[in-house]
């Protein structure tokens, strides 16, 4: 389907690619768990080598092509892990580092976030129906850019705020056993955040208003939620 298809987003069309491949990969990963009494950690480690991987190309100011990087290589690593350091209290986080080059020209693949992650304290009585949660979750200034198609990006960091009720426990009702109603703020002090591989016009400045677009300020939510 991406040899034939055409869109527009904003300013920029993207044109049809007839002679798009399609790409190989052949990726080589490694982890590791830890796991103790009331702590977990996960650690993997990756590099991916590809050929004919398919990269969004610059034609001009409005205009992108989907074509095939001769080679490139993208590696990284990802860590996870929690820890209930007392009976009501749980740590968890999550970060994820990541690399990629474009081995055919030597410059920096678009959209590589090289850091970011999340860090949560939740509190939840043992058995009990609710639980209320704090996540810090950011990420570090992109540098590593081919600037024919990117500019640098600052980081940034915001706050989130949870509140999780269990339905079964609170209705008793097994057809509602693993259901949780879930209500929060998100970026609850309301700061200016740019997704860090979010799309921008290089002809404009940055900061201009939507270049690059600016993620939502202080949002409340409610959703239903099912594990499974």
């Amino acid at each position: 389907n991406a040899r034939t298809l055409t869109s527009a987003s904003g300013t920029i069309t993207t044109v049809p690619s007839p002679d798009l491949k399609p790409e190989h990969s052949l990726t080589y990963e490694a982890g590791v768990r830890y796991k103790a009494r009331g702590f977990r950690l996960n650690t993997t480690v990756y590099q991916s080598n590809y050929t004919d991987l398919i990269q969004l190309a610059v034609i001009d100011a409005t205009t992108r092509q989907r074509r095939n990087v001769a080679k490139a290589e993208i590696t990284g690593v990802e860590v996870d892990g929690e820890w209930r350091f007392a009976k009501p209290w749980l740590l968890k986080m999550m970060a994820t580092a990541t690399r990629g080059t474009n081995k055919s020209s030597g410059t920096p693949l678009d959209s590589i976030q090289p850091l970011a992650g999340r860090l949560a304290l939740a509190y939840g009585v043992e058995d009990a129906p609710w639980s209320v949660e704090g996540v810090l979750r950011g990420a570090a200034a992109r540098t590593r850019v081919d600037t024919s198609s990117e500019r640098p990006r600052p980081g940034y960091g915001t706050m989130d705020f949870y509140l999780k009720v269990d339905l079964g426990k609170v209705t008793r009702q097994s057809a509602l056993k693993n259901w949780r109603a879930v209500a929060g703020v998100q970026n609850a002090f309301d700061k200016e955040i740019v997704n860090s591989v979010a799309s921008e016009d290089l002809r404009y400045a940055q900061g201009f208003i939507g270049n690059p677009l600016l993620e939502p300020g202080r949002a409340f939510m409610v959703k239903l939620v099912q594990d499974y």
